[in-house]
């Protein structure tokens, strides 16, 4: 069976946590906040603050854009929002526990 998910053992962090196993969280996390900004009417978009050695990740592979030239900021309008959201949540809204 492949897995789509990339996966890193013992990243080097100072030897804190050295077994940690990361799995799509910025792809999770992203398509999550953009599912929310849906459900909360403001149609997809969603704003962060990237760490300089990921804002590759979040413009390239999920397609956000910078804020303005060079910035740390990135923007996902309404398209690539939406986008994200449809693909992670397929079925539509999160189901929120009560």
């Amino acid at each position: 069976m492949l897995n789509i998910y990339r996966f890193t053992k013992g990243r080097n962090r100072n030897g804190i946590n050295e077994n940690r196993i990361y799995k799509g969280i910025g792809y999770n996390l992203v398509s999550f906040a953009c599912q929310y900004s849906l459900e909360m009417d403001c149609g997809g978009h969603m704003y962060l603050k990237s760490k300089t050695t990921t804002t590759r990740f979040y413009t390239e592979q999920l397609k956000g854009v910078h804020l303005y030239e060079g910035s740390q900021e990135i923007v996902f309008n309404e398209k690539a929002g939406t986008n994200l959201a449809k693909s992670h949540f397929p079925g539509g809204g999160i189901q929120w526990l009560k």
